[in-house]
């Protein structure tokens, strides 16, 4: 199954980033094919197999950042 998440950064610190690392880490382990869309990575350990991609937001405070994904 093809899935898409999508955070404000991918990264394997932090709550709610350490929780899409590691759903992202079992989807892969089940065979799905992940992608993930995200303006920031915050470090160099990306699951093999994961799609990133890179998306730009407007620098504005973050409260309107939240608004580039709409």
């Amino acid at each position: 199954m093809k899935i898409a998440l999508h955070h404000t950064r991918f990264g394997t610190t932090g709550g709610s980033e350490g929780y899409l690392a590691v759903l992202v880490r079992r989807l892969l382990e089940k065979g799905h094919q992940v992608h993930v869309f995200t303006p920031r990575v915050v470090g160099d350990r990306i699951p093999p197999g994961l799609h990133v991609h890179l998306l730009k937001t407007a620098r504005f405070p973050h409260w309107r950042k939240v608004l580039s994904f709409a």
